[in-house]
């Protein structure tokens, strides 16, 4: 059992490619507490980047808006909603103002799994 207080995490620089960008994260359970999802926080101020997911995501919007364009398409995600992204799915996270979400993801190694 670990309890997390959100408002102590604090998020690290994400290299989305573009160092104009403004992201963070701070994953929050280790492999050997949690082997099978990864769990975490990230932020975000005026990004966006392409990312295709190797797992599946569940993403908690916490403060701010999130919008994730999928095949041209433009879904709007607020405070209090919920992304359910599925494995392979080739997005963008799009934050035009400011952004903090929770994510996990399954499963946690997916990197391993897919020789990244």
């Amino acid at each position: 059992m670990r309890l997390v207080r959100g408002n102590t995490v604090i998020c690290e620089t994400f290299d989305t490619g573009d160092p104009k960008d403004k992201v963070g994260i701070k994953e929050i359970l280790t492999r050997k507490e949690s082997p099978n999802m990864a769990t975490g926080f990230m932020t975000f101020e005026k990004s966006a980047f392409d990312w295709t997911l190797g797992y599946d995501e569940l993403d908690y919007i916490i403060e701010g808006n999130l919008d994730i364009v999928v095949d041209g398409k433009t879904y709007h995600g607020h405070k209090g909603d919920i992304f359910f992204i599925p494995m392979g799915t080739s997005i963008t996270f799009s934050v035009p103002g400011q952004c903090k979400f929770f994510f996990a993801t399954y499963p946690a190694n997916w990197q391993e799994l897919s020789g990244k």
